[in-house]
């Protein structure tokens, strides 16, 4: 099973040329445990050629901060949310607006 899994850097032209994108799926801010600013996010996400999640801890910021960019890079709205018996979830939403209202009337209450 493990021969259908490459361990080599990716042809990045070849899957621009299928019609698909790289995404980093686990990406946090300032607003979580990094220094990083979300223009840097957007930034360094457009100078590669591929996609990013944020997804800060119980926070959503950093993704608002991106989407109020309006950039053409590939930002997908996230968050990793953690929970009272110590394990993290992360979880990714279709809009910057589905994780605003699920932030909203799930997390911002229950924040410590």
């Amino acid at each position: 099973m493990t021969q259908n899994i490459l361990f080599e850097k990716p042809d990045m032209g070849q899957i621009a040329n299928s019609g698909m994108m790289c995404a980093d799926m686990h990406f946090h801010t300032h607003y979580s445990d990094s220094y990083t600013r979300a223009e840097d996010v957007v930034r360094l996400a457009l100078s590669k050629g591929v996609g990013v999640a944020i997804t800060d801890h119980n926070q959503i910021g950093g993704v608002l901060d991106a989407m109020e960019m309006k950039s053409d890079a590939l930002i997908v709205p996230g968050m990793e949310v953690s929970t009272s018996d110590g394990p993290h979830i992360l979880t990714y939403f279709y809009s910057w607006r589905d994780l605003k209202s699920f932030w909203d009337n799930n997390i911002k209450d229950k924040i410590r």
